[in-house]
């Protein structure tokens, strides 16, 4: 019996040995390095390339529980951190920061100011640079590019061939892809998305589950928020304001401080603008103009060459 009970703690042992292992870069062989402090940094795999001095000493700061693996490279004044894990082909360089339990991998490279913290992923053929911020949970992938003053933050995600520069501030739960492009000032948060070739720009603020899609562009001053949808080509700018479960397609103009709210649908050519207010489920269509103080409500309908002020 005790015999027994000697392999069964003998196998519980070693099973959360195996399971809780600790072992950098995942037993790759490697050594802990010494940073130009002279303090212990982290562990290096015999792979991975860390610029060092002529005393063999890290020229990049690498913090004592980091972890350089594969092929990664790291190079001029850049700080590793915390526990941040760098592997693949991952290039970080310049004066790029990588902090907290952040991840950089594949062929992803991080330079010139850029910052990464918080538990974030960048990884693929991701390019973050500039003064670009991301942090949080957030993550970046694919051929996806954040430079300027560019901040990612939150649960966001940013992939596909999208660009974020400029101000430009994503968060929340927002999906970012395609070849889409945020900059300017424009604030993006929530749960909302922006694909295919769209843009937005400006001081443009767009929440909630609102998307923009196609090669439509939001800019200026505009909000959208609630379930609106902007797509096809149409041009929300000035500080129109689109939300509820409205729709803007076609070649649409929305602009001045036009509101567009319910179900309503501006589609065509049509152009609303100035002060124009509609709501319900009401269509605007064709060549129509809605302008000045119109309003329009409930089901009604105005179509080519049709004029409301």
């Amino acid at each position: 019996m005790v015999f027994y009970s000697s392999i069964l703690v003998f196998i519980y042992i070693a099973f959360f040995s195996c399971v809780y292992s600790d072992e950098p870069c995942n037993g790759a062989p490697g050594s802990y390095t010494v940073n130009q402090s002279r303090k212990t940094g982290g562990f290096v795999a015999n792979s991975a390339y860390v610029k060092k001095n002529r005393k063999g000493r890290n020229i990049p700061f690498i913090a004592s529980k980091a972890e350089i693996c594969d092929f990664a490279s790291i190079y001029g004044t850049a700080r590793i951190e915390d526990r941040a894990h760098i592997s693949g082909n991952a290039h970080v360089f310049g004066s790029a920061r990588i902090s907290q339990s952040s991840r950089v991998y594949g062929d992803a490279w991080v330079f010139e100011y850029a910052q990464v913290s918080g538990n974030v992923q960048i990884y693929g053929d991701a390019l973050v640079h500039g003064n670009a911020w991301v942090k949080m949970q957030a993550s970046v992938y694919g051929r996806a590019r954040i430079f300027q003053n560019a901040v990612v933050r939150g649960f966001a995600r940013v992939y596909g061939n999208s660009q974020l520069y400029g101000d430009a501030d994503v968060g929340g739960q927002t999906k970012i892809f395609d070849f889409s492009s945020v900059y300017g000032d424009a604030k993006i948060g929530s749960n909302s998305q922006i694909y295919g070739n769209a843009q937005v720009y400006g001081a443009a603020k767009i929440i909630d589950r609102a998307q923009v899609y196609g090669d439509a562009q939001v800019f200026g001053n505009s909000k959208l928020y609630g379930e609106s949808r902007i797509f096809g080509d149409a041009q929300v700018f000035d500080n129109a304001e689109i939300y509820g479960r409205s729709k803007i397609f076609g070649w649409a103009i929305v602009s001045g401080y036009a509101d567009i709210f319910g179900r309503a649908e501006v589609s065509g050519l049509a152009e609303v603008s100035e002060i124009s207010v509609l709501g319900g489920s009401s269509r605007v269509a064709g060549n129509a103009q809605i302008y000045g103080v119109a309003q329009v409500f409930g089901n009604e309908v105005i179509e080519s060459g049709a004029r409301s002020f």
